[in-house]
């Protein structure tokens, strides 16, 4: 709920959570009052507070417990997150002067549980300087925990830690890092490799020989199928490319999707056959898509993983000092998360 909202609408929303709250029931809400991709916590507004201190009347035990989120990545639909609790917020203990005549609670007793609220979001949020930074605070981090697991799939929870603590350095400590990521950075690009082939991955025979036999034996099919899904592909690739906010790009994805999908297997349908047997067709697509989208994406990692090894082999010479600037990042990131945590 945002401060300035019309007076019924707040009126509805908070009769509509204190329902539920005294039933017992767990009710979310994100109290910046918006969407966006920010370096870090937006102004918490007093919504949240409001609607706790107004439902203790009958939820006299209610708690607010602070949940701080992070996404690998805004764009992609199923990409990673990270989710970190604090310590629950006793609310009753913010009740001083209870709820006026109309209803609404202490303004007081509003803004002290606010305030609140906020340090406890800010124990459990990242806080960055700018996205510029959250961005090479994160890379950094990720090649740290690479160097620490031996792995090139690093545990995004394990790397938004490193990265939260980076954040939490003193600034020296931030620009050292952030110097020695850029330099690391600017040699891969230079050699036209990625982090990822510097430290490749192994590649499955297994997967490979298995995503190599089904499009074999069903190649004809798998490349109809396929062909038939890129007009929906080419409209869900566009219009998440048309839209600017970075926050909204994967619901605008999966949204695209869902109807642009839909559609295709309707059509399709409706062109192969007419009563069920356009149903028939229509799901045979759906189901052709779906295999489709199982069988290509292992061939392609496996792919990029062998163009990677060639990519590498070829530099061979020229790598060594990119490997040195990696191993200033990872010192870098190590003397700053351990200087953080002997300040704490």
């Amino acid at each position: 709920t945002a401060d300035g909202d019309s007076a019924s609408d707040n009126a509805s929303v908070f009769d509509a959570c204190h329902r539920e709250l005294a039933q017992g029931a767990t009710v979310a809400i994100f109290p910046e009052g918006t969407t966006g991709d920010r370096a870090g916590l937006d102004r918490v507004k007093s919504g949240a507070a409001r609607i706790a201190l107004g439902a203790l009347p009958t939820a006299p035990d209610l708690v607010i417990v602070p949940i701080g989120m992070a996404f690998e990545s805004k764009v992609e639909t199923r990409s990673r997150a990270a989710v970190m609790f604090g310590e629950p917020i006793v609310v009753a203990e913010f009740r001083g002067a209870g709820v006026g005549g109309d209803g609404e609670p202490d303004r007081a007793d509003a803004a002290t549980l606010t305030a609140r609220i906020t340090d406890a979001l800010e124990r459990v949020s990242p806080h960055f300087e700018s996205l510029d930074e959250r961005e090479v605070l994160r890379a950094a981090a990720h090649e740290e925990r690479s160097e620490a697991t031996g792995r090139v799939e690093v545990s995004f929870g394990d790397t938004e830690v490193v990265a939260r603590r980076l954040a939490g350095a003193d600034p020296a400590s931030r620009a050292r890092v952030t110097a020695a990521y850029r330099d690391f950075a600017t040699r891969l690009q230079l050699l036209g490799i990625t982090g990822r082939q510097l430290r490749p991955d192994r590649v499955s025979i297994a997967r490979l020989v298995l995503s190599t036999v089904v499009l074999f034996v069903a190649s004809s099919l798998l490349v109809t199928v396929t062909l038939i899904h890129l007009p929906a592909l080419f409209v869900v690739v566009v219009g998440t490319g048309l839209v600017r906010s970075t926050a909204t790009k994967g619901t605008v994805r999966i949204l695209l999707g869902l109807v642009t999908l839909l559609a295709t297997w309707t059509l399709m349908g409706m062109w192969l056959g007419d009563g069920w047997a356009a149903l028939a067709n229509g799901i045979a697509v759906a189901i052709g898509g779906a295999v489709a989208l199982v069988v290509w994406p292992p061939l392609m990692r496996q792919g990029v993983v062998l163009v990677g090894r060639v990519r590498v082999r070829d530099r061979i010479g020229l790598l060594p000092p990119v490997l040195e600037a990696r191993s200033a990042v990872v010192a870098a990131v190590r003397e700053s998360v351990e200087d953080d945590h002997g300040s704490s």
